[in-house]
């Protein structure tokens, strides 16, 4: 008998031959898992119906996924493939005698090689998938654009030049030309043995792939020559899986479970994984042993190296090798890495990655994240999107990203994503300096004109063996921190334009404790006291109506005029009574319909009032409240004028308000009789920038900021 040679073909719509087999009748593919919303249209109808598990499709027919949905395919001739959301494949008839091939009209699909080498024909050439190796295939604008996710492919030109691809990098095809678009090395490291291993043993099946295809091209002569070709083709398969055994691959002989495909609950030594799985619902395909899903058991189960795993949603898989610890909740889909490499391969889901006296490494579509060792271990969380990112954030120690763009190490309260091509945008990361330092507890407004000042804030007094700091939206908002900040004695944040709430808690052998050590708030103006402050008293009038005023000043006192309309403008013998809550009353002689007090008669406070006159007659009671503008400028800085001063000491000179202290460095600057101040102060080394402290026992604490020249 001969053997059949399976080939891919691609053509510049996404089309991508199946590898069909000959003996399989006429379907092409089966479905295999479905999620959600997944409908196929049959070529001898014209409506598209939902699919089942285990419908087979032949050459016509199409298969779609619709929103947060997906599918999964087995071919005929060995493989799988998954589509995405939103993808629309259709089966076409190929040209001569090739077999059949898929176009990827929209969305994009991802053909794996499970575990042999799979080899295909494209118009540009020659290329191969080294087994347990995914690619992607999506239509762009350029033409068709293919991404190495997981493992190795090749491209062979007609010129017989040979283009190697390796995870993470990526290849446009158009008609008659492929360009690769990237070159990606996807931890930056040089392979481990490990991998050697791995890679010499595919190259030998590869070979013995090639010799079955020449063992096809002979039986295509004669029947003899082809049962010939068979037994040379399995003579090669046989030196292939020998060379595997003499690399030293130890993990082949898993015992009689590999030779009957099932999974082995007893821990096996090598590079296995422990699992402990929390739900039904989850699949497997073993690395080696039998082909094709089975389910995933329920509890404690020994995982392979090179196992695939797919997850239900809100399913738990616990995965421990050495002191190596992850957590993947579903939905999610991985494989289980080589020792020496990743503890896993995660192409979908949620990672939680644990490192205490080992580092853990996990690989991701476009980059590897690694949980670095410390005393207090790391941990963070990794949330694949649909599209492929990784959103990585740190909860405790420090995390490494790795990728194309090169590595960032994050620590706590920063947040990093990473999509497939590997290109990293890190956020949230705390400033390197500081320009302003309070301690902790301080409630300042902070006048700069940037309206973006890096805050230093001191906790060694409240928390001595290191604190976080968490700033917030507002006071309500306390369990969404917009940003997070650890450190020993201190710690950096951004305060930004507007007003911020900050809490403190203190940290205990790299725990956070629950308490709250210390909290505050923080408002940034832009206005950087170049202003003048004004030598009049606002003039406020307000009605005797029964209603509540309230008036804000912000530097004098008001000047208040208070009227009633049901008094006429000759009216005497009445008074005005102003009563203040909880305190004093005072009375005025009122001539007319209203009355009109200086600025300072009335101080800061809650007051009733009204007007009260002969026989018991008075009008209606109102409210008042009289309140300091504690956003509003206090000072007036005429030197330096904003950022621009040079020099080993800077001269300082301004008018502050009366009845505020001001200091500058901590040390007290006199002021004369008309609230004027001058002193000249060195360079501060610890901040990148002067700032200027009034203070008031009554209304708060004001900063205002001179900037380092940049």
């Amino acid at each position: 008998m001969s053997r059949c040679h399976h080939s891919i073909y691609v053509v510049a719509v996404a089309s991508w031959a199946l590898a069909a087999s000959c003996g399989s009748g006429d379907w092409v593919a089966e479905m295999a898992h479905k999620n959600n919303e997944v409908d196929s249209l049959r070529a001898s109808t014209s409506q598209w119906q939902s699919a089942g598990l285990g419908d087979r499709y032949q050459i016509g027919d199409a298969v779609r996924t619709g929103r947060s949905s997906s599918a999964d395919l087995t071919m005929t001739g060995g493989g799988g493939l998954h589509l995405d959301e939103r993808t629309l494949i259709r089966f076409l008839a190929s040209k001569r005698d090739r077999p059949g091939k898929l176009r990827v009209e929209s969305g994009a699909a991802e053909l794996e090689s499970e575990g042999q080498a799979v080899v295909f024909d494209t118009v540009i050439g020659l290329a191969r998938l080294r087994k347990r190796s995914r690619v992607r295939l999506s239509p762009t604008k350029r033409g068709t654009r293919l991404n190495v996710l997981i493992g190795t492919a090749t491209l062979e030109d007609e010129s017989g030049r040979i283009t190697s691809l390796e995870k993470g990098q990526s290849l446009t095809v158009r008609v008659g030309e492929a360009v690769v678009e990237m070159s990606v090395q996807p931890d930056g490291e040089a392979p481990s043995a490990a991998d050697q291993k791995s890679e010499a043993s595919d190259d030998a099946g590869a070979a013995s792939d090639d010799a079955g295809a020449a063992s096809d091209d002979a039986g295509a002569a004669s029947d003899d020559a082809g049962a010939a070709s068979d037994d040379a083709g399995a003579a090669s398969d046989d030196a292939g899986a020998a060379s595997e055994t003499l690399a030293g691959d130890e993990s082949n002989q898993t015992g009689e479970s590999a030779k009957t495909g099932e999974l082995s609950s007893e821990p096996s030594a090598g590079s296995g994984v422990t699992a402990r799985v929390s739900m039904t619902g989850g699949k497997i395909r073993p690395a080696r042993g039998a082909d094709g899903w089975q389910p995933l058991p329920v509890g404690d189960v020994e995982l392979a190296e090179g196992s695939h795993v797919r997850l239900p949603e809100k399913a738990t898989v616990e995965l421990e090798r050495g002191n190596q610890r992850a957590t993947v909740v579903g939905d999610a889909e991985f494989l289980i890495g080589a020792a020496g490499g990743p503890l896993v391969e995660v192409s979908r889901g949620t990672v939680s990655i644990e490192a205490t006296t080992e580092n853990t490494h996990i690989d991701v579509p476009g980059g590897a994240i690694v949980a670095r060792t410390r005393p207090s271990g790391s941990l963070g969380t990794i949330a694949l999107d649909r599209r492929g990112r990784a959103i990585v954030t740190v909860e405790r120690g420090k995390l490494q990203v790795r990728s194309a763009q090169g590595s960032e190490l994050l620590v706590v309260g920063e947040r990093a994503s990473i999509d497939r091509t590997g290109k990293t945008v890190v956020k949230g990361r705390a400033p390197a300096r500081a320009d302003l330092a309070i301690p902790a507890g301080e409630s300042p407004v902070v006048h700069e004109q940037t309206g973006q000042v890096a805050l230093r804030i001191r906790f060694d007094h409240v928390c001595p063996a290191g604190g976080r700091v968490e700033t917030f939206k507002s006071r309500r908002s306390v369990g969404k921190p917009v940003a997070i900040s650890e450190g020993e004695g201190s710690a950096l944040v951004w305060a930004r334009r507007g007003r911020a709430f900050y809490r403190v808690r203190c940290l205990s052998n790299g725990a956070v404790g629950v308490a709250v050590a210390a909290q505050g708030w923080v408002q940034v103006r832009t206005d950087s006291g170049t202003r003048q402050l004004p030598q009049r008293a606002t003039h406020n009038t307000l009605d005797a109506d029964g209603r509540t005023y309230s008036v804000v000043y912000q530097h004098r006192l008001p000047r208040l005029t208070f009227r009633w309309s049901g008094l006429a403008a000759a009216t005497r013998g009445w008074t005005l009574v102003v009563k203040k809550h909880r305190g004093s009353k005072r009375t005025f002689p009122v001539s007319g319909n209203q009355h009109t007090v200086k600025s300072g008669s009335v101080g800061e406070g809650r007051y009733s009032w009204w007007f009260q006159g002969p026989g018991g007659r008075r009008s209606p009671t109102t409210r008042l409240y009289i309140e300091f503008d504690s956003s509003a400028s206090t000072a007036h800085i005429t030197q330096p004028p904003t950022n621009a001063w040079q020099g080993g000491s800077v001269p300082i000179r301004g008018t502050a308000l009366s009845g505020w202290r001001v200091e500058i460095g901590g040390k007290k600057v006199r002021r004369d009789r008309y609230n004027r101040f001058a002193a000249k102060v060195a360079i501060p080394t610890d901040e990148d920038a002067i700032a200027i402290r009034l203070s008031h026992r009554k209304h708060g604490i004001h900063y205002y900021l001179r900037r380092r020249p940049r």
